[in-house]
């Protein structure tokens, strides 16, 4: 995963659970399928590294 050229949003699994995922690589608007949290980071572990990350606020 490229932390610094990559932009991330909030998605949520189909559990609830958040997760900061590339844009570009997210189909649903609002949920996250399995295969691709592949390419997340959960939403609890990725605010420990929040100067990391290029989030984008979708909504």
């Amino acid at each position: 995963m490229k932390t610094t050229e990559d932009t991330f949003g909030k998605f949520e699994d189909e559990t609830g659970e958040e997760y900061y995922c590339p844009i570009n690589d997210v189909t649903d608007d609002r949920r996250v399928s399995e295969w691709e949290i592949d390419n997340c980071v959960e939403a609890s572990t990725a605010g420990r590294y929040s100067g990391n990350l290029n989030v984008m606020d979708r909504f």
